[in-house]
């Protein structure tokens, strides 16, 4: 695991230990655009904390940045290990940067920890990262709370019962049901044909307790990364927005948050997509199409890319701003407030894990974007012209 190995380096640097080689391998972590909002955001809160009087400067974080690279770079230049000598006026911050950041890495990329030790506790409670949440609709109407400390149910065609082998509810032949995460939520289902559906926040998907007829038909809202589990005889059917996609058995994310257009995006297989003026259109690996105005768009993708919530981190490679703003406030369950008068056309890149605190993701944002956040219950005000 990449984390793990950034870990391993970093502890060789501290203890002045990192070899030539290593020293390079280490240099081409650091100027990946994927992990240079961690750096800007720990660099920033760490600084802060230091001296919270202090005005902190986007130079003065690029700077540190900037040093650690230049320490690396003597390492490979010189053949030698690198000791940590003066970065200048921010020299013990940094030092102890690294510190944090090798913990931060350590498990497994998270975040969090670091970042909840300086924040009020008031932020704590109101703004968390999103957790297993949903409601499971029954066709007679009830809708059943699920258990947050389950990650996902399972249905037999029988019962639907929780991972660990608790039943939920019996007697379910027949039935059709909708499972519901709000804003803030994720969870995970197990269908009767051995199908897994991960649903990402503000997400839903309808389907019957158990498949029967010539098809295996659901129907979904949102987000949705499917493994289908393969039958030939009996294809698998999504109804997404005005789209439909037939499967036999493969690996796909759809995508709907927007109702102007449908992304679908396949990881392994092949998969037919027809839309509702009956254009049909083949996906093979890598493939992703965007379904906009009843027009079919291919183009190849990297598709980690576009699953990484699934594996609970926010993937961002040249994503337009805005875009960010909106999946933070389906995570996190907020609401950004002058998003709209942010300037056109700005696009980061980077790698967030999605159990961060809210207060760690806007330090990075604000330095990227010129702004500062101001958090109001769950409102987080964008203010402009901050100096």
């Amino acid at each position: 695991m990449e984390q793990e190995r950034l870990n391993i380096l970093f502890k060789k640097h501290i203890e002045e230990t990192l070899l030539p080689g290593e020293a390079k391998e280490m240099q081409n972590y650091i100027a990946s655009p994927a992990f240079k909002l961690y750096f800007q955001s720990l660099i920033a809160k760490e600084l802060e904390s230091q001296d919270p009087a202090a005005e902190l400067a986007s130079s003065d974080v690029n700077g540190i940045v900037e040093g650690i690279e230049s320490k690396v770079l003597a390492c490979i230049n010189k053949k030698k290990t690198i000791p940590l000598y003066s970065y200048g006026r921010y020299a013990a911050v940094a030092a102890g940067l690294i510190l944090v950041l090798s913990i931060f890495l350590y498990w497994s990329g998270s975040i969090s920890g670091t970042d909840q030790k300086h924040q009020s506790a008031t932020l704590k409670e109101k703004i968390l990262p999103g957790t297993n949440r949903a409601t499971l609709q029954l066709s007679d109407g009830r809708v059943i709370a699920l258990s947050e400390q389950a990650e996902g149910i399972i249905a037999d065609g029988q019962q639907f019962r929780y991972e660990n082998g608790t039943v939920l509810i019996d007697h379910v032949a027949g039935q059709i049901f909708t499972l519901t995460v709000p804003r803030g939520g994720k969870y995970k289902l197990k269908l009767s044909d051995g199908t897994q559906v991960w649903l990402n926040a503000a997400s839903s998907i309808t389907y019957p307790a158990g498949f029967a007829g010539s098809t295996r038909q659901v129907k979904v809202t949102g987000e949705a990364y499917f493994q289908v589990a393969h039958d030939r005889k009996h294809p698998f059917l999504v109804e997404a927005e005005s789209q439909n996609i037939k499967v036999l058995g493969t690996e796909f994310n759809v995508n709907t948050y927007n109702h102007h257009q449908a992304v679908t995006t396949l990881i392994q297989g092949s998969i037919a997509l027809r839309t509702a003026q009956n254009d049909v259109k083949t996906l093979i690996a890598g493939d992703q199409a965007i379904l906009a105005k009843g027009k079919i768009q291919i183009r190849k993708v990297d598709v980690q890319d576009y699953i990484g919530w699934k594996d609970n981190v926010m993937i961002m490679d040249d994503q337009d701003v805005n875009e960010i703003l909106e999946q933070l406030e389906r995570w996190y369950d907020v609401k950004f407030i002058n998003a709209d008068k942010l300037a056109e056309g700005k696009r980061l890149s980077g790698e967030i894990p999605r159990d961060s605190a809210i207060t760690t993701i806007l330090h990075a944002l604000e330095i990227q974007l010129g702004v500062k956040f101001e958090i109001d219950g769950r409102k987080i005000i964008i203010k402009f012209n901050p100096n």
